[in-house]
């Protein structure tokens, strides 16, 4: 800290070394002092301080006082007996010296508030605010300018104070709402009204600072201080501008009083940014000028790409965590941790990311496209940890290059050993903690190096009342010396110094550095450093523990206690006595994780053992069974509980795999193959578990005893292919495991391949080769009494006949699905049988029905933590409310479900929230807003190739259009629909836009081709209610007759004729 230290906001005060300089002679004298200090930077004409200070004396005696302060200011200087001339003077002009070791708080204060905005205010827009320095103004700002500081006699000085004040004080405002709107994002709803209320402080009259706390208040549930924020401010108003508060301040007051009563909710005015982050396990010491530094990269536009590099143990996780903590709230849509240890590919990583960021990847489109178009142009910080071991890979950072082209308001924070060696990158080269480098460092000095400062606190955590004295203090200095201020190496040698003392710590990590360094001569002294720690704990470590330990190295990404015992015979006693080593971390779950470093280290003593696959064939064993194991819990109630298990463990899953694969062991591949395809199905990872599948068939394709193995793979690889629309992959795999299935007569396997095919002979629109397999299906899990079997194969023929419009067998299918569903307790399946049968009763007009079965398809999405499905159920309930002519309901569910899609990244689901939005805008004759709306669909749903997505929103914009009465273009509209529609055979859907069509021929006066339409459209048992609605009317406008019989196959005739002619 400077030496002469001058204080403007708040009190006046001036500090030499620490101590409060008194001996001002004068309040002028004080006021030269202050004048002098904020114009630090320029030399002041004597002329015009004497004017200043001295207002209504003559020249000559104004200036005669301003000598005689002058010299009774050297004076008090001087008394400081310190070389350094801080007043410099000639016959014209006296300054500060600029040069000299000064501290100035309104200097500092702007400062701080210069770099917090910098880059915010760039070129493009796209800097964002450095919240660590807006901090520091804000801690700077401890009152208002020169506060309680006035100069009789002296209105030029008061003059010039006064506009002082008021712009710093300006300045100041700014900072404190930047820091509330970043409390609230942060969802820190106590901390914003602290800043709020330091802005009333500065402006009782600004309504907008009063009406964000008492907003605050109200949604904190303190009704009462919002009331006394209200009456404050009422007050104010009246007694000091005699005006009474806006209408916005009243309106907000009466919500305010509603909520009290619980009959409203106040909404805080920006919504909590979502974000993904580790819960920090320890304190972050130190490191403030790197944190700076890295937030200042982050915060700078032009740096995209900024990469932590440092050796294994440095604390790249650590800083990157804490950098990223402080950026929730800075970025608009989200701070994400995303942990790539466990990744082999850049697929993985796509994947880990879509996770992170609650992305649900849809079925037919690539995921990674996905991923992409989902990121563009928004403003996250994606931190991605631990990606060295991707490089090897040049599309990983090839990944990172189109990650960065899709938004150019994204950044991208990684921690790795390498380089990315892109050319946006930015290097950041972490070094240890700070530590004394040579001797004479008092004890007190302690906090003044990061590493001495991490050392006493993991001390004291370890040992209560702990103390540096005199006779471990040099020790402890030798030690960080020794391990180059490396965190971890610090913490190793904590836990090690609980054994054997001090010294003999000291002592030892010595001779392991002068060991490694003549046998590792060409490894980095870093490396070297946190080995001599490492081995010093090893040494310390009984048999068991060692061995342990070097079993422990082959989890990947954590493991618990079951499993540490069952690998590699670590029971809980060993598993804590290695924690209090510092060697492993307890964490939530009673789960434990390796720091990277130690887990490296750890499996090197393995491989050095010859135990290394030995221990893997262990591990492969222990998943094994642990995947054999959650495959009832995946298809039954317990889904949830059994997903989150095999996600926590997903790391170690795909290394028990890869063992399994690369050792051909097809028992193994049998007890796994249903849960992992559960598991891909479920959570959309259709790519993964196609290569996974692949690399498993292409490992056993020649071994004996294979078959039905090879069955079970080729039928889930055909499923999930038929997902993703890969349908000859999904036709070739599935016929070839059916035919495999056959032969060893595996009935059960052989009945769910044959649900697969129904489905694939589906969508081609063979109906009478997938009803075959589907009867075939249901005829075994009948006589199985496999209660999930028969709702899936009911489900399958629900769907084929609802695909050729036959609604009534559809609803007896679904309904028997139904029964099943319930006995055999899947959740998701239940959750499709329910949907579909909400829709059937939509088409019925048996509205509440309908509301009953989409509600407990809601409740069951929420229970499942299912997003995209909760979207959908918002969006089916949404229509019924439309239906119903309740449109404001209809409008939130909407809005709901687009909110969700959004987050989400289901862009299908968007589009068809959009045209929603948008049929609700026409029925309400708001055409501006529902071309919008439909426009917007439309152009997303083509571009996904969502056949049924496009036909809806085609027939949204002839209805828009029709209204419009430009009956040529709705006319086009809809034939485009009609045509589409009749490709995919979606029959339902013909019928429907047939109806509208017709209104534009009835308008057109082609009244025999809208009869024609409309009848046909009666007789067919798919066509909705609102759509036999609007057909019996019109018909009756032209006096045609409305009762037809039941003709399924009059549909398609009229449509095509009619098409011809159009």
């Amino acid at each position: 800290m400077a030496r002469l230290q001058i204080r403007c906001l708040g009190d006046f005060q001036v500090k030499y070394d620490g101590a409060v300089v008194s001996g001002f002679e004068t309040e002028k004298a004080r006021a030269l002092v202050a004048y002098l200090a904020v114009e630090i930077g320029r030399p002041i004409k004597r002329s015009h301080l004497a004017g200043l200070l001295w207002t209504d004396e003559t020249e000559e005696r104004a200036l005669h006082n301003l000598r005689q302060t002058l010299t009774s200011l050297r004076k008090v200087f001087n008394h400081q007996q310190n070389a350094t001339e801080y007043l410099l003077s000639d016959r014209d002009s006296i300054q500060l010296n600029p040069e000299a070791d000064i501290w100035i708080d309104v200097g500092e204060f702007k400062k701080a508030l210069k770099k917090a905005y910098q880059h915010v205010e760039w070129k493009n827009g796209h800097g964002l605010i450095n919240i660590r320095w807006l901090f520091k103004a804000a801690d700077l700002f401890e009152g208002q300018f020169l506060r309680d500081f006035y100069l009789s006699r002296s209105a030029l000085f008061e003059e010039w104070a006064s506009l002082t004040r008021e712009n710093i004080a300006l300045q100041a405002i700014r900072a404190l709402t930047s820091i509330a709107n970043y409390h609230e994002k942060r969802g820190e709803y106590h901390l914003a009204i602290q800043s709020s209320m330091r802005i009333v402080e500065l402006s009782p009259w600004d309504e907008s600072a009063r009406i964000r706390v008492i907003r605050m208040l109200g949604v904190e549930g303190q009704w009462s201080a919002a009331q006394s924020q209200y009456f404050a401010l009422q007050t104010f108003l009246k007694e000091q501008l005699g005006v009474v508060p806006s209408a916005d301040v009243i309106t907000l007051m009466d919500k305010i009083r509603s909520a009290s009563a619980g009959k409203d909710v106040i909404h805080p005015h920006y919504p909590v940014i979502r974000n993904h982050l580790p819960r920090a396990i320890s304190s972050f010491i130190g490191r403030k000028a790197e944190l700076d530094d890295v937030m200042d990269l982050i915060v700078c536009s032009e740096n995209r790409l900024i990469t932590i590099l440092g050796t294994g143990g440095v604390g790249k996780t650590r800083l990157a965590i804490e950098i990223a903590q402080q950026l929730v709230g800075i970025f608009s849509d989200g701070v994400y941790f995303v942990p790539v240890i466990t990744a082999n590919h850049p697929l993985q990583v796509v994947q880990l990311i879509g996770e992170a960021i609650g992305l649900v990847y849809s079925e037919q489109i690539d995921q990674r496209k996905q991923m992409l178009d989902h990121l563009r142009d928004r403003e996250i910080l994606l931190v991605l940890d631990n990606f060295e071991h991707l490089l090897v890979d040049p599309e990983s950072a090839q990944l990172l290059d189109e990650i960065l082209c899709q938004s150019s308001r994204m950044r991208i924070l990684i921690t790795s050993r390498e380089k990315v060696n892109l050319i946006q990158e930015c290097v950041y080269l972490l070094h240890g903690l700070s530590f004394p480098t040579d001797g004479g460092v008092a004890l007190e000095e302690i906090q003044s190096y990061d590493a001495l400062d991490l050392f006493f606190r993991r001390s004291i955590q370890m040992q209560r009342g702990f103390k540096f004295d005199d006779a471990n203090f040099n020790a402890v200095i030798q030690i960080c010396r020794a391990v180059d201020g490396l965190p971890l190496g610090i913490e190793l040698a904590v836990a090690a110094i609980q054994e054997v003392g001090f010294e003999t710590v000291a002592q030892r990590i010595d001779v392991d550095l002068n060991v490694l360094t003549s046998n590792m001569a060409n490894t980095q002294p870093r490396h070297r450093s946190l080995k001599a720690a490492f081995e010093v704990s090893w040494s310390l470590l009984s048999g068991l523990e060692q061995e342990a330990l070097c079993r422990l190295s082959i989890f990947r990404d954590g493991f618990d206690r079951q499993a540490a015992q069952a690998v590699a015979s670590a029971s809980a006693f060993i598993l804590s006595s290695l924690a209090a080593k510092s060697l492993l971390r307890e964490e939530d779950h009673y789960r434990c994780t390796l720091h990277e470093a130690i887990r490296q280290y750890a499996q090197e003593k393995l491989a050095d053992r010859g135990d290394l696959q030995v221990t893997r064939e262990k591990h492969a064993g222990y998943y094994s069974l642990f995947l054999a194991e959650k495959s009832a819990h995946l298809l039954g109630r317990d889904q949830s509980t059994a997903l989150a298990d095999l996600h926590r463990d997903f790391g170690n899953v795909s290394l028990a795999w890869e063992w399994i694969c690369d050792n051909k062991r097809i028992a193994d591949m049998e007890a796994c193959v249903d849960s992992l395809h559960q598991f891909f199905s479920i959570r959309s990872l259709f790519y993964e578990g196609i290569q996974w599948f692949q690399k498993a068939i292409q490992s056993i394709e020649y071994e004996k005893g294979n078959e039905r193995a090879m069955g079970m793979l080729l039928s889930r690889l055909g499923s999930l292919a038929y997902t993703i629309r890969e349908n000859d992959l999904a036709s070739q795999s599935l016929l070839n495991g059916e035919a495999v299935l056959n032969k060893v007569a595996d009935q059960k396997e052989l009945a769910y391949c044959r649900v697969h095919l129904g489905w694939f002979y589906q969508r081609e629109k063979n109906f009478l080769l997938a009803q075959q397999y589907a009867k075939l299906a249901s005829d075994f899990f009948e006589l199985a009494q496999d209660h999930l079997g028969i709702s899936s194969a009911l489900s399958l023929m629900g769907s084929i006949w609802n695909r050729q419009g036959n609604n009534r067998e559809a609803k007896f299918a679904f309904e028997r699905a139904l029964i099943s569903c319930r006995q055999g307790g899947n959740p998701r399946q239940l959750m499709i049988v329910l949907n579909r049968l909400g829709d059937l009763a939509c088409y019925e007009g048996d509205y509440q029905h309908a509301i009953n079965l989409f509600n407990e398809c809601y409740e069951i999405s929420v229970n499942l933590d299912d997003r995209y499905n909760q979207a959908i159920m918002l969006n089916n309930l949404g229509t019924i409310f439309h239906l119903q002519e309740e449109f404001e309901r209809a409008r939130e569910h909407y809005l709901r479900s687009l909110q969700i899609c959004e987050e989400i990244g289901d862009q299908d689901g968007i589009a068809l929230a959009y045209s929603n939005l948008g049929e609700l805008a026409t029925v309400q004759e708001d055409f501006q807003a529902a071309l919008k709306y439909s426009e917007s669909a439309l152009r997303i749903a083509e571009r996904l190739q969502e056949h049924w997505t496009v036909i809806v929103c085609l027939n949204s914009l002839g209805e828009i259009y029709c209204a419009l009465n430009r009956l040529d273009k709705s006319q086009e509209y809809y034939l485009r629909a009609i045509r589409l529609a009749l490709d995919i055979n979606g029959i339902d859907l013909v019928a429907r836009v047939s109806v509208n069509y017709s209104r534009v021929l009835q308008l057109k006066q082609e009244f025999s081709t809208a009869t024609a339409l409309l009848q046909a459209a009666l007789a067919h048992s798919s066509t909705e209610p609102d759509a036999r609605e609007k057909a019996v009317q019109w018909l009756t406008e032209m006096n045609a007759n409305p009762n037809v019989s039941n003709n399924d196959q009059l549909i398609e005739a009229i449509v095509r004729k009619a098409i011809r002619h159009s």
